[in-house]
């Protein structure tokens, strides 16, 4: 059970990330290859298919530039939960405070999870977010990521965990909170006791 009382730091994964831009070269090589025409009978690949293989060379190329930055430069905590609120440097420096908070949910799209907190917009307004979400904030909204999305991809834990931990604090915490049917919704929590969790620090 999770101690709201505590502090919680989570750590980067450097295996994870370095995992993640490996990934991100072999993408871009492959949208290079069919910007090119490759990969197809056609040795022009068709017309059609030069902006879409343009298109992932410059996508891929801006999500290794993000996860280099997460890797070289963020600080080895990345993620922070703590009885006053929630801090995430992918998100925003500021701490969002659990107060903020009005739902708490799970996303999937092709087999990646995140975590959906719902807030009130104007709750954003006096943070200091990152390009990252200010970026991805409006598109997200269109396929029902409103809010501020939390992965566990590039981190130290597991997204059951990691989503477990943020249900409880802001249950805990927030004034506001309301999840029908979450006990039925959500996914079963790990079966591994939080304290053996490497760098996960409890304060």
């Amino acid at each position: 059970m999770t101690n709201t009382s505590k502090t919680i730091e989570i750590r980067k994964s450097r295996a994870a990330y370095l995992g993640l831009a490996l990934i991100c070269v072999v993408l871009i090589g492959l949208a290079h290859s069919v910007a090119n025409g490759g990969m197809l009978d056609d040795p022009r690949g068709g017309a059609w298919t030069i902006p879409y293989g343009w298109f992932g060379v410059v996508f891929f190329g801006s999500c290794l530039l993000t996860v280099l930055n997460d890797l070289l430069f963020r600080p080895a905590t990345i993620l922070s939960l703590s009885p006053s609120g929630l801090r995430d440097l992918r998100f925003s420096r500021d701490e969002l405070p659990w107060a903020s908070v009005t739902g708490v949910r799970e996303y999937k799209l092709l087999g990646s999870r995140c975590v959906i907190i719902n807030i009130d917009p104007a709750d954003l307004t006096g943070m200091k977010l990152s390009w990252r979400f200010r970026f991805w904030h409006k598109p997200n909204a269109l396929i029902g990521v409103d809010g501020v999305w939390v992965t566990a991809v590039g981190l130290k834990t597991n997204f059951n965990d990691l989503f477990y931990d943020i249900l409880a604090y802001a249950r805990a915490l927030s004034p506001h909170m309301q999840i029908p049917g979450a006990e039925s919704e959500y996914p079963p929590s790990s079966s591994a006791p939080k304290a053996d969790l490497p760098d996960r620090e409890i304060s």
